[in-house]
């Protein structure tokens, strides 16, 4: 009998020491969740915040582009160098010709006004490029020319090689940073290359990360770096620019961009804050390239800090971008609290971003309202005013142009078969090919539905009928429904001077689409017309 109660106070105890023990576990894993969830939220954040910046300044270098690339004072002096440098047979890496020196200084007095104003618009770098990869004409670092970028410079090579617009970081010869590269074309003559576009080399822009850092810092409370391997350093940068770059107390593997001087919080350096269990899981978790966020605890408050691997081109991890924020909730359990401060954190980051978006890019808003905002293409109504542009400029110069109507070949049975969401991603990866497939200059815009139309400049009939050609091929090699490509149907009309307009010619190459349709899809048809 004695034992039954010893045996009972037992019982009550395991029941209150598992309730006790469920109560903790259930705390500490809701804690555990609540912290990855702010981590997250905080990369998310960081992330945006730095798309944005960025997004505004692709947008005015696009400007700054459109603005010069018909310009003879800039086209002319980079027209002429190419040519010397054919006719010479000169080499990247030669010494350059006399023509070339002349035109040089010819480019560089030209290119001090926007130069000047770049800058003050927080643009870094105008680097001018030949079309074999030869520096040509270094505006903020003028002495520097004539070095090969092959095999240092991709988004150079790039532009180039493809003749497209290249954007993304490199690592430069004297200086890191977002890049913004063009190709560059050299317009025939009417009476001699009519209808011809010679390359003549690319012109790029870039912003360094101390502008975007000094953007963000301005906007955001928070304490941004930037850093690089140092294995990228020494196989990029020119050999007496290297000792600009120190070792990060983090990690020695990277190195601190000599712009920026944001590692430390006032008054103390943050190192000192850091245990030595959490900098070794910090150096480990940089190594493998991860993107991550850690909590410092600081007898002032908690400490996050976000971690953001910047890659190359490529896709290769070439280097970190970081941020130090005070985050007080990360020290308690108030899930309540934790809540309402992501959503008021979430509600300041919009508001911010459309602030940014409408004060420091004040084109945002006619971005928007000019592209589809599935694709990205240009909508009907910003393409009808670019085809208007453009014709006005052919009016000019007596150029031919084509206009390419395509359309998805049964894109309603895919929708019905695999829904809409699947219906979409089709038509982003068709938007993608087109783009990849057609030059810098030409316009490509989503018409309606699963209609695509596309402007060609400067070009002749049989080459447009080429294009579209090429891109029949390419679109089920990157379009894909299920196992099989999906395909398009093509009409092409040619836009010639006169008096037609844009409506009787997508009506002629819509005709078109609609016969190549009917003959089977899959094909380009680019003649006929009822009644002709």
């Amino acid at each position: 009998m004695k034992g039954q109660p010893i045996r009972r106070i037992g019982y009550w105890l395991a029941v209150l020491l598992g309730i006790y023990t469920v109560i903790a576990a259930s705390a500490l894993w809701q804690q555990h969740r609540t912290i990855e969830a702010e981590y997250d939220n905080a990369l998310r954040i960081l992330e945006q915040e730095f798309v944005t910046i960025l997004a505004g300044y692709e947008t005015a270098a696009r400007l700054i582009y459109d603005e010069y690339q018909f310009r003879p004072d800039f086209i002319e002096p980079i027209t002429r160098a190419a040519r010397a440098r054919q006719s010479a047979g000169v080499h990247p890496g030669s010494p350059p010709t006399e023509i070339e020196n002349q035109a040089r200084e010819q480019l560089y007095r030209s290119l001090q006004p926007i130069y000047r104003r770049l800058k003050s618009l927080g643009f870094r770098q105008l680097h001018v490029h030949m079309p074999d990869n030869s520096s040509f004409l270094r505006m903020h670092s003028p002495g520097d020319f004539g070095d090969d970028l092959g095999g240092v410079r991709s988004t150079v090579e790039q532009a180039n090689r493809e003749l497209r617009f290249v954007r993304g970081f490199e690592e430069g010869r004297i200086f890191s940073g977002y890049r913004f590269v063009i190709p560059l074309f050299e317009l025939g003559s009417a009476k001699t290359e009519r209808n011809t576009m010679t390359h003549i080399g690319s012109v790029e822009l870039g912003v360094g990360f101390s502008t975007l850092i000094r953007d963000l810092s301005e906007l955001f409370d928070k304490h941004y770096n930037f850093v690089m391997s140092r294995n990228v350093v020494y196989d990029t940068v020119f050999p007496e620019h290297r000792a600009d770059y120190q070792g990060w107390w983090f990690s020695q593997e990277f190195l601190l961009d000599p712009d920026i001087q944001c590692d430390n919080l006032p008054g103390e350096h943050f190192g000192s804050l850091v245990s030595v269990h959490l900098q070794r899981d910090i150096r480990e978790r940089l190594a493998e390239h991860e993107r991550f966020a850690v909590h410092v605890p600081h007898t002032d408050g908690d400490y996050l800090l976000s971690f953001l691997p910047v890659r190359n081109p490529e896709g290769e991890a070439v280097g970190y971008f970081s941020s130090i924020e005070l985050r007080p909730a990360l020290g308690t359990y108030r899930r309540s609290v934790l809540m309402i401060l992501s959503i008021l954190t979430v509600t300041s980051l919009l508001i911010g971003v459309l602030g940014i978006q409408s004060i420091r890019r004040g084109r945002t808003l006619e971005y928007l309202a000019g592209h589809d905002q599935l694709t990205g293409l240009f909508n009907r109504r910003m393409f009808e005013e670019l085809f208007r542009r453009a014709r006005a400029e052919q009016s000019r110069n007596e150029e031919t142009m084509a206009l390419i109507v395509l359309d998805v070949d049964h894109f309603k049975l895919i929708n019905d078969r695999r829904g809409h969401i699947y219906g979409d991603h089709v038509l982003v990866d068709l938007a993608q090919t087109l783009n990849e497939h057609v030059r810098a200059g030409d316009v490509v815009g989503r018409w309606g539905g699963e209609e695509f139309i596309i402007l060609l400049k400067r070009i002749e009939y049989d080459d447009a009928m080429r294009v579209a050609e090429n891109l029949r091929k390419a679109v089920p090699e990157n379009c894909r429904d299920g196992d099989h490509g999906v395909t398009a149907s093509f009409g092409v009309a040619e836009v010639a001077p006169g008096d037609e307009t844009l409506e009787t010619l997508v009506g002629v190459a819509d005709w078109r689409m609609y016969r190549a349709k009917t003959l089977g899809r899959n094909r380009v048809v680019a003649e006929g017309w009822p009644g002709s």
